[in-house]
């Protein structure tokens, strides 16, 4: 597809885009505890799970990296996300 395209791409008629999202998530907690099998041992543990979104695209043409933060990976960041992607590069 890229081939058959190569005219209009390098003539930049037509804008190519590598686009991809990315859920980072920390704060979640692994952990073991030894002791005696016949006793109970209670840990305090507040875990609170931060999480981030980013949504991505490089251009094919200039390797160019757009990256933008969002609160969600749902429907309508995703849309957002293209809206803002089309007025950057028009």
């Amino acid at each position: 597809m890229l081939a058959s395209n190569r005219e209009e791409i390098e003539a930049r008629r037509l804008r190519v885009l590598l686009i991809d999202e990315c859920h980072l998530l920390w704060g979640d907690i692994t952990g073991y505890v030894w002791g005696k099998t016949d006793q109970e041992i209670a840990i305090g543990i507040v875990n609170e799970r931060e999480k981030q979104t980013y949504y991505g695209a490089v251009d094919y043409l200039d390797g160019k990296l757009l990256i933008k933060a969002y609160n969600a990976g749902k429907s309508n960041n995703t849309i957002l996300n293209l809206v803002n992607l089309i007025l950057i590069l028009i």
